[in-house]
């Protein structure tokens, strides 16, 4: 016999939940970082069908309810993120900038701080090499956002912006 099936089902979801703290949202469902918009949806239903709450009306544990509930909101959460391209690419960005700090994330407060414009390079001789770089950052290419930061350090060495890109990149790397 397991440890798997001698835990009850609380056990179970407690164990679940203590887990999903630590996944991404693409973990979460259970897709690629590169999945199509169809596959999250499947994944979604997928795991909205085993864990919604409404299956499990006839159970009378509250505890259980209250765990499957935090469950699917967890679920939720990750499918409202995901299956919207502007905050999908928001939480990408993030995700590549910080991943601890930017795990969870709820869609309305990724709605505001992809609202805030963010510093895009100015137009200055290195912001072409810049947006590059964070690109490259970005699809975690870190061979070519090393190459890039350094041509538009190379071009406006005292930019502040860059040499944080460039601290990022090197964290990374």
């Amino acid at each position: 016999m397991t440890s798997q099936t001698r835990q009850n089902p609380v056990q179970q979801l407690q164990q679940l939940l203590s887990k999903m703290e630590r996944l991404d949202y693409y973990q979460i469902l259970g897709v690629n970082a590169d999945a199509d918009e169809a596959d999250i949806r499947k994944a979604f239903y997928a795991r909205s069908r085993k864990y919604h709450p409404d299956r499990y009306n006839y159970v009378t544990d509250a505890a259980f309810r209250e765990l499957v509930t935090r469950v699917f909101k967890q679920i939720s959460e990750a499918y409202n993120m995901l299956k919207d391209p502007a905050l999908r690419k928001f939480y990408d960005q993030a995700l590549a900038e910080d991943r601890a700090a930017n795990l969870r994330m709820r869609p309305q407060d990724a709605q505001e701080k992809a609202q805030k414009k963010e510093y895009d390079g100015g137009s200055g001789p290195g912001a072409k090499y810049y947006k590059l770089a964070k690109q490259a950052f970005v699809a975690r290419d870190m061979t070519s956002a090393r190459n890039n930061i350094k041509l538009a350090l190379t071009m406006e060495p005292g930019n502040e912006h860059f040499q944080a890109l460039q601290q990022d990149i090197e964290a990374r790397s």
